[in-house]
C-alpha cells in the first residue's frame, strides 16, 4: 500500500476543506436537527439496556380481550364501571383513576349507577378527559356533569414523534380559561414543566397488572390491590387505545401514562442536553483527530471508531445514573462523514469501492427477495406484463400454491386483476376488498396495488400487498348485532327496539303502540336458584315471545322485556297473548318455576318512539305493586306523580347542605321503673315550609344512596346532642338495609363517636329484621365490629320480617323491639297478639336479651307488657317525639 505524506502541503489543505466541510455540516445537522432519528435510535437503545423495575405502588387494571369477551359488550353499561369501582374499593385500593371515555350520556339508570359509586367513594375515583381536534380546533371532552360533580378530572393526552411513539405526555390541557392537569401532574404533583418525559428504561413487565375480569368475578388478590394506587385502562386490540413504544412493543394508553407517573415518581425525569453543546465538543474531538500524525487511513478510522463507541459508552453511562440524554447523533454522523472524508483522500478506495459496487448490487437483490419472502403480509411482485417475479412465503401458502411463474390473472381474484389494469394506466395506487376461496373456505382480503417504474416497459413492476381480515370482519359484525341486541337473551335491547320502532314509523302497519312488562318473583328466583337460572328462564321466554310472532321483542333489563303492539288487535287482546307466554312454568335444571306478569302500554304518537317508551314504562311503575296480572295503560297523572317524586328527589340531593334536616327524640322507659333511659332519634325534612315525615323522603334517599350520607349526619348530630343529657341515658339510630351495601357503617359510626366523645356504650344502631337476615355473612360481621366498639345493637320491628330463629341464635345482638302491629292487638279479646308477643318475650329470653315494645299508647298495654316480662318501651302513651332539651329535662 503506497503511503501518503501526511504533512505535504496538498495532503493538508484537502485536510482544511474536510475540516470546514465538516464544521458547516455540524451547524447544518444540529440547525436543522437532522440526527433526531439517530438520537431517537440511539436512546431507545439505551433504554433497553436499564431494565429498571416499576416501584409497585402502581397497579394496572385491565380491560383485556378476556373482559371484553366476557362482558359482551362495548361501551359497558355503566353500572359495570360502577361495580368495578365498588370491587376495587373494597379490597382496599387507595384510589383510582379510570382512563375511559365517560363525555356521553348513557341511560339514566346506568348514569346514575356509575354516579352513585363516584358519590360513595368519597371523592377518591378520577375521571379522565380527551382531547379531540376538528376543523374547528382542539376542545376537550369532560364526563358528563351528573358523573363529574362526584369526581375530579384529568388529562390523558400523549404526543407522538413523527414514527408514532409516544415520548412525552402533557402536563396539562387546556379547556378554555383552565387547565386541567394530566394523570401524571395529578398523582405527582405540579412540577412546573409542560411535558413529562418517558423514561422506557422502566420495565412494564414489572408494573403490576390485573384483569378488570378478575375484579369483577371477585377473584383479584385484594393483598396486591390494597393500599395501592389504581389505573383502569383498556389493552384490548378491539378498543384501538394501544401505542407504539421504543423497546417494549405496543402498550395500552393508560399502561404509558402509568409509566410516565413510575418516571416521575423514581426521580428520572429526562434531562436533555443542548444538541450545540455536542456540536462543539464533536469539533473539539475531530480537531484532535486531525491532529494525530497517523498516515494509515485504516487506523485513523479505527481511532474514530473507537472515540465514537467511547462517546456513546459516556453517554449511556450518564443515562443510566442521572437520566441525563446526550443526542450523540451528531457527533456519531460527524464521524461517519470524517471517516468517509478520510478515506476518499486514498484514491485506491475509489477503486475498491467500483469493483464493490456489482457485488452489493447482488446482495441487494437477494436481501430484496428475502425481505419480500419473510413479510406477515401477502407481498407479490410482477412485470407490467402480469408474470409474478416474487411473493411471500404467507401469499403462497394462502392461495394453497407456488405464484412465481404464473401471472396475477392466474393466480389472483378477477377484482384484483381489474385494479392491475387501473393501476398501470394511472401509474399510482388502487386500494380494494374482495373475497377468495381458498383451503380453508370463503375469505375476506384487502389490497392494495401500486405501479412503479422508471419509465420504459422493462423497469415497470405491480407490487400486490393483501392482508386477510376475515377475522376484522367477523368482529364487526359481532360488534354490530351486540350494538342493537342484548347479548343474554339474543333478542333487540332498547338501542335496537327504538331504532327498529322509528324505523317502522313511515310503514303502514306501523306498531300501534308499545307494552313494557315485568316477570314477577324474578328477583326471589335468582336470589335463592342463582343467576345463571335466571338468565336461562329468562331467554326461555324471550324465546316464547318470539315464537308468538310478535314482531318487535327487546330485553329492557332484569325481568323487564318490551313488546310492540301489533296494528290491528286490541291491546289487552294482546296482553293476553303475551300472559299466555309466562303462564306455562318454565323448567330449568331440574326446577319447576312460574312467574307473574304485570304490564304497561301506551300508544305510538307524534311524541316519537322514545317517548312512547318512556310512558309505557311510566304505565308500568306508577302501578306495579296492584298489576299482578294486569295491564296498565298509561295516564297523563301517572307521569306527573312520577314527577313530583323525581323533583323530589333532586331537592334531597340538596337539603342536607342547606341544613333542612332536623332531629326529635322519642323517649324510650323502663317499665319496671317508669325511668326514661334513653330516646329513639327520628329525622324530619324541613321543606317548603312544611315538616316532612321520614315515610316522605327516606326511600327516595334510599333509592339514591343519599340514605348513607344522611346517616352519617344523623349519627354525628345524635351523638352531639347525647353528649348534653345525664349520663347513662342512650340514643338509637335508626340504619337503612342500603347502608350496609354502599357504606362502611363501622368506620362512619367511630367518627360520630371520635367527633362527639359520647361514650359507645351510650350509642344504640337499631337494624330491621330485613336488613340483619339479608347478606348474612356481611350482617354478621358489621354488627360484631359494632359491638366490639361497646356499641348496643337493636333489632328493629321484629316478627314483621322472614327470620330464621337458628340463624338469630349467630346474630350478635342486644335489644329485641317489638313492631307495633303487635302491640295493637295486644288488648284484643280474640286476637293472637298476647300470645306472640309472650313469644317473643320468651325467644328473648331464651337468647339472654332484652325486649323493648314500639307504639304502646294506652296504660293497658304498658301494664300487660310489663306483666308480660317486656323490659323497656316506648311510645306515644309517654310522649310524643320532642326537641332534645326536653329528654334531658325527663330524665332529671
Amino acid at each position: 500500500m503506497t503511503q501518503i505524506n501526511h504533512f505535504s502541503g496538498r495532503y493538508r489543505l484537502a485536510h482544511a476543506v474536510c475540516a470546514g466541510l465538516l464544521a458547516l455540516g455540524i451547524a447544518w445537522l444540529v440547525t436543522f436537527n437532522v440526527a433526531a432519528p439517530i438520537d431517537g435510535a440511539l436512546s431507545d437503545w439505551r433504554f433497553e439496556r436499564a431494565k429498571l423495575p416499576a416501584s409497585g405502588d402502581i397497579i394496572f387494571v385491565d380491560i383485556d380481550g378476556a373482559t371484553l369477551e366476557a362482558v359482551g359488550v362495548w361501551p359497558w353499561p355503566r353500572s359495570i364501571h360502577a361495580r368495578l369501582i365498588e370491587k376495587l374499593l373494597g379490597a382496599g385500593a387507595y384510589d383510582i383513576w379510570l382512563d375511559i371515555d365517560f363525555s356521553a350520556a348513557s341511560s339514566p339508570g346506568e348514569d346514575a349507577s356509575l354516579a352513585d359509586a363516584l358519590a360513595a367513594s368519597g371523592r377518591y375515583v378520577y375521571l379522565a378527559a380527551f382531547e379531540r381536534t376538528s376543523p374547528r380546533g382542539t376542545t376537550l371532552t369532560r364526563p358528563i356533569a351528573q358523573l363529574g360533580a362526584h369526581a375530579d378530572v384529568f388529562s390523558v393526552n400523549a404526543w407522538t414523534d413523527r414514527s408514532g411513539i409516544v415520548r412525552m405526555i402533557p402536563a396539562h390541557a387546556r379547556d378554555g380559561d383552565r387547565l386541567v392537569p394530566s394523570l401524571v401532574t395529578s398523582m405527582v404533583g405540579d412540577t412546573d414543566v409542560d411535558f413529562h418525559g418517558i423514561d422506557y428504561g422502566i420495565d412494564a413487565g414489572t408494573i403490576p397488572r390485573v384483569s378488570a375480569l378478575s375484579v369483577l368475578e371477585g377473584n383479584a388478590d385484594a393483598n396486591r390491590i390494597a393500599g395501592k394506587r389504581v389505573v383502569v385502562g383498556a389493552s384490548a386490540l378491539e378498543l384501538n387505545d394501544n401505542f407504539f413504544t421504543p423497546n417494549q412493543g405496543p402498550q395500552p394508553g393508560a399502561m404509558i401514562q402509568v409509566m410516565a407517573v413510575e418516571t416521575e415518581m423514581a426521580g428520572r425525569a429526562l434531562t436533555p442536553v443542548s444538541p450545540w453543546w455536542i456540536g462543539a465538543a464533536s469539533l473539539v474531538l475531530f480537531a484532535l483527530q486531525f491532529a494525530l500524525p497517523i498516515p494509515n487511513v485504516f487506523i485513523r478510522a479505527m481511532l474514530l471508531v473507537a472515540a465514537s463507541l467511547a462517546v456513546e459508552a459516556i453517554a449511556l453511562a450518564l443515562y443510566l445514573q442521572s437520566a441525563v440524554v446526550v443526542p450523540t447523533g451528531v457527533y456519531h454522523v460527524g464521524t461517519l462523514a470524517l471517516i468517509i472524508a478520510t478515506m476518499l483522500l486514498d484514491t485506491r478506495i475509489l477503486a475498491t469501492v467500483a469493483r464493490r459496487l456489482g457485488g452489493e448490487r447482488d446482495t441487494l437483490r437477494s436481501m430484496l427477495e428475502q425481505v419480500v419472502a419473510d413479510n406477515y403480509d401477502g407481498v407479490i411482485i410482477a412485470r407490467a406484463s402480469g408474470e409474478i417475479l416474487l411473493s411471500s412465503r404467507f401469499a403462497a401458502t394462502f392461495f394453497g400454491h407456488d405464484l412465481i411463474g404464473r401471472t396475477l390473472a392466474q393466480a389472483l381474484p378477477p377484482a384484483i386483476g381489474d385494479a392491475a389494469v387501473r393501476a398501470g394506466s394511472a401509474e399510482g395506487s388502487v386500494k380494494g376488498e374482495t373475497q377468495v376461496e381458498t383451503a380453508k373456505g370463503q375469505r375476506d382480503i384487502e389490497f392494495v396495488l401500486t405501479a412503479s417504474g422508471s419509465g420504459t416497459a422493462d423497469a415497470e413492476v405491480l407490487t400486490v400487498t393483501f392482508r386477510d381480515i376475515t377475522q376484522r370482519r367477523e368482529n364487526e359484525a359481532k360488534l354490530r348485532f351486540l350494538a342493537s341486541h342484548d347479548p343474554m337473551t339474543g333478542i333487540l335491547s332498547r338501542a335496537g327496539f327504538l331504532e327498529r320502532l322509528t324505523e317502522a314509523e313511515s310503514d303502514a302497519n306501523a306498531p300501534a303502540g308499545v307494552f313494557v312488562i315485568q316477570l314477577e318473583r324474578f328477583t326471589a328466583i335468582t336470589a335463592s336458584l342463582g343467576h345463571e337460572t335466571g338468565d336461562a328462564m329468562l331467554r326461555q321466554f324471550a324465546g316464547r315471545l318470539t315464537e308468538a310472532g310478535f314482531a318487535g321483542v327487546a330485553h329492557l333489563g332484569l325481568a323487564q322485556f318490551a313488546i310492540s303492539a301489533g296494528a290491528a288487535a286490541d291491546p289487552d287482546a294482546q296482553f293476553t297473548a303475551i300472559l299466555k307466554a309466562s303462564a306455562i312454568p318454565f323448567v330449568v335444571e331440574g326446577h319447576t318455576l312460574k312467574v307473574g306478569l304485570s304490564g304497561g302500554y301506551a300508544a305510538s304518537g307524534p311524541h316519537g318512539p322514545a317517548v312512547t317508551l318512556r310512558w309505557a314504562e311510566a304505565a308500568l311503575v306508577s302501578a306495579a305493586s296492584a298489576l299482578n296480572g294486569r295491564l296498565a295503560h298509561y295516564d297523563e297523572g301517572q307521569v306527573m306523580r312520577i314527577t313530583r317524586t323525581r323533583k323530589l328527589e333532586s331537592q334531597l340531593s340538596d337539603a342536607l347542605n342547606r341544613g333542612e334536616f332536623m332531629l326529635v327524640y322519642q323517649p324510650q322507659i323502663a317499665l319496671g321503673t317508669g325511668a326514661v333511659i334513653g330516646a329513639e332519634a327520628l329525622v324530619r325534612w324541613k321543606h317548603a315550609g312544611k315538616v316532612l315525615a321520614p315515610d316522605k323522603f327516606l326511600p327516595i334517599a334510599e333509592e339514591t344512596g343519599m340514605i348513607v350520607e344522611l346517616t352519617r349526619w344523623i349519627l354525628k348530630e345524635a351523638c352531639l346532642t347525647a353528649m348534653g343529657w345525664p349520663a347513662p341515658l342512650r340514643v338509637a339510630v335508626n340504619i337503612s338495609a342500603v347502608h350496609f351495601q354502599l357504606g362502611d357503617l363501622a368506620a362512619d359510626v367511630m367518627a360520630a363517636l371520635a367527633c362527639s366523645g359520647l361514650p359507645a356504650d351510650r350509642l344504640e344502631l337499631e337494624i330491621t329484621e330485613t336488613a340483619a337476615m339479608t347478606s348474612r355473612l356481611p350482617a354478621a360481621d358489621m354488627l360484631a365490629r359494632l359491638r366490639a366498639l361497646g356499641v348496643t345493637i337493636a333489632i328493629d320491628d321484629f316478627g314483621t320480617g322472614q327470620s330464621s330463629l337458628a340463624y338469630l341464635d349467630q346474630l350478635p345482638f342486644d335489644i329485641l323491639k317489638i313492631d307495633k302491629s303487635f302491640v295493637d292487638g295486644l288488648l284484643a279479646p280474640q286476637g293472637a297478639g298476647r300470645g306472640i308477643i309472650s313469644g317473643i318475650i320468651s325467644i328473648a329470653r331464651t337468647l339472654d336479651k332484652r325486649v323493648l315494645a314500639e307504639g304502646v299508647e294506652t296504660a293497658d298495654q304498658a301494664e300487660m307488657l310489663a306483666g308480660l316480662g317486656c323490659d323497656m318501651g316506648q311510645g306515644y302513651y309517654w310522649s310524643r317525639p320532642v326537641e332534645s332539651a326536653l329528654i334531658g329535662r325527663c330524665a332529671a
